[in-house]
């Protein structure tokens, strides 16, 4: 069986490590959309708190 890692919390759609909603997209239309079928705004500004506590359990 194939293990791809360990979860270290829900799903973090505002992390930095997200791409943009059109990433890999052919025709500009955005790839990837929230559950109630809206586009999210990435986040480049910095670390969430999701991405906080990911970053201190891989790296304690």
């Amino acid at each position: 069986m194939y293990n791809s890692g360990t979860d270290t919390g829900p799903f973090n759609i505002n992390s930095v490590m997200m791409y943009w909603p059109n990433s890999y997209s052919k025709n500009g239309q955005p790839t990837i959309k929230r559950a109630d079928n809206t586009n999210f705004t990435y986040n480049r500004t910095g670390f969430t708190t999701g991405d906080i506590n990911t970053i201190n359990a891989m790296y304690p």
